[in-house]
């Protein structure tokens, strides 16, 4: 075998696996040392957090586990009638959630680096979370609108009224306030006070 044919199969090689080490490598390289740490508790309702959970594109989830974003399964076909990767909206949507709060609109930060970061994130979420920590996260981090972060504030926010007051409308209201939370975060952000920090 000539040498030249030996460099062409080895930059085939590299470029077929590049899903496979690509994935390791936003894993252990751009994994931010500041990553968010998950709510342990939260005051949302079973029915405010699963109708989160649903708004962030996920189905009902079966069991605790989110499956983990390795390159085979990411990459893998959809099976018929079915999502075989559940969790992947969710610690999609918190990855969001965190860089949007994390890089101001001014900061000096390129896109390309907070899409690898947030791709980072979502691995990292995808093989530690649960399904629990990630609604429980989207219950308390989500951005409402009138600088409500929570579904807690959120309820202060528009009804002014515990959860146990809330009807099912209203909190199918709520819940569609939290589409698009990047855009709303980043609108929050520039009517902050100054001095004010964020946190995840």
């Amino acid at each position: 075998m000539s040498r030249a044919l030996k460099i062409a199969l080895a930059v085939v090689l590299v470029f077929a696996t590049s899903p496979v080490w690509g994935f390791e490598v936003l894993y252990r390289v751009f994994l931010p040392t500041n990553r968010p740490e998950l709510p342990a508790t939260t005051d949302a309702t079973p029915l405010e957090m699963d109708a989160l959970w649903l708004e962030c594109g996920e189905r009902p989830a079966m069991s605790q586990n989110v499956t983990p974003l390795w390159a085979l399964n990411y990459f893998r076909a959809y099976e018929p009638g079915a999502d075989p990767r559940p969790g992947v909206h969710a610690v999609s949507r918190n990855a969001r959630l965190w860089a949007a709060q994390a890089w101001a609109p001014s900061a000096r930060s390129s896109y390309l680096r907070r899409s690898v970061t947030e791709m980072a994130l979502m691995v990292w979420l995808s093989r530690t979370a649960t399904v629990d920590a990630l609604k429980r996260a989207l219950a308390e981090r989500t951005y409402f609108g009138r600088h409500a972060y929570g579904i807690k504030a959120a309820r202060s926010a528009y009804y002014g009224c515990p959860a146990s007051a809330l009807t099912t409308a209203q909190v199918a209201v709520l819940v569609g306030l939290a589409q698009n939370p990047t855009a709303s975060i980043r609108s929050r952000i520039l009517t902050r006070p100054r001095g004010a920090g964020s946190t995840f």
